[in-house]
């Protein structure tokens, strides 16, 4: 099972903020780029398992981040 540390268990560091939004400015075809290996591995952990956890599963849930925004679950 995994957790929400494995980025650090991995990386041996927790991620900033700034780190957080400078990887989500990436253009997505360079996240398959060789020097982008562990921005690439921030963000499917961002999404995957941090924003389950702190928007909860109401909102993120496997049936809804596959297919949804999360701004499209906005009331």
């Amino acid at each position: 099972m995994s957790s929400n540390a494995e980025w650090f268990d991995k990386f041996a560091k927790i991620p900033t903020l700034v780190t957080i939004q400078e990887t989500l400015k990436l253009n997505p075809a360079d996240l398959e780029k060789a020097e982008h290996v562990e921005q690439k591995e921030l963000l499917l952990w961002y999404y995957d398992r941090w924003l389950p956890v702190v928007a909860g599963t109401h909102f993120w849930r496997e049936e809804i981040r596959y297919f949804k925004l999360l701004t499209d679950k906005k009331k």
